[in-house]
């Protein structure tokens, strides 16, 4: 799994306060399709979800990630860092704004 993350690595600032070894979950379509991050939620027990936004995840699909390796993934999470707990941000595609709720 870490040779992936190896050879897509792309540059990018890091810009989390978390440690950049936190665990955060993913789904299957992120991390072993290749879909892009269009959902980000921010839950009430602090924890990080960064998902493709399609609506047919399950439990069994979801997948542990370092929150470093989510954001070479696609440094664009990484305009989200200060997200508060409890929120959500959501995109139509990748080179749309984020839009940020509660």
């Amino acid at each position: 799994m870490f040779n992936l993350f190896k050879r897509n690595k792309k540059s990018t600032d890091y810009k989390f306060e978390l440690p950049k070894d936190t665990i955060s979950f993913s789904c299957s379509h992120v991390i072993d399709a290749g879909k892009e991050i269009l959902y980000v939620s921010h839950d009430e027990e602090g924890d990080w979800q960064f998902m493709c936004g399609d609506s047919d995840h399950e439990t069994e699909t979801g997948k542990l990630i370092c929150l470093e390796h989510i954001t070479e993934l696609d440094s664009s999470v990484n305009e989200l860092y200060n997200l508060p707990i409890g929120y959500v941000a959501e995109r139509k595609n990748k080179k749309d704004k984020w839009e940020i709720y509660n």
